[in-house]
């Protein structure tokens, strides 16, 4: 139980995509338990996921996004996402073509806006357009 997340947060720096592919796995499905949200954050697992966001793999991509889409419901985790710089990350995802993805970051961006000042970074950071595109997206868990 103790002692696991460092090994698997350092896999999430690794060049091996199908070690990509199950750290990211094994990290949203962690992140769904609220303990284990703020437990990734302590032990720096945001920053390496943020740097995950771009990936060209699209289900490492999507896992990372599912990960910080989790973590996003912690309220310390709303300030340290925005704080490690993962709001444009996000925000280029809202155009992404895998449909789950898109999901992830939508809701992301709702858990983060909770926080005065991340709806105020969001919006500095150009989100509101696409938000506003995204509403007539056929996607019903997006819009």
């Amino acid at each position: 139980r103790e002692g696991g997340l460092p090994p698997l947060i350092s896999l999430l720096s690794c060049f091996n995509l199908r070690l990509l592919e199950l750290a990211t796995a094994t990290i949203m499905n962690l992140a769904t338990n609220p303990e284990n949200k703020v437990r990734i954050a302590q032990r720096g697992g945001i920053a390496p996921l943020i740097g995950l966001l771009p990936s060209s793999n699209d289900l490492v991509q999507e896992q990372a996004m599912g990960a910080l889409c989790q973590m996003s419901m912690n309220a310390e985790n709303k300030v340290k996402i925005q704080q490690e710089g993962a709001l444009a990350a996000i925000i280029s995802l809202l155009k992404s073509p895998n449909e789950q993805t898109l999901i992830y970051a939508s809701e992301a961006l709702r858990h983060l806006s909770m926080n005065a000042q991340n709806k105020e970074e969001i919006e500095r950071a150009g989100a509101l357009p696409l938000l506003v595109e995204l509403l007539s997206c056929p996607i019903d868990e997006v819009q």
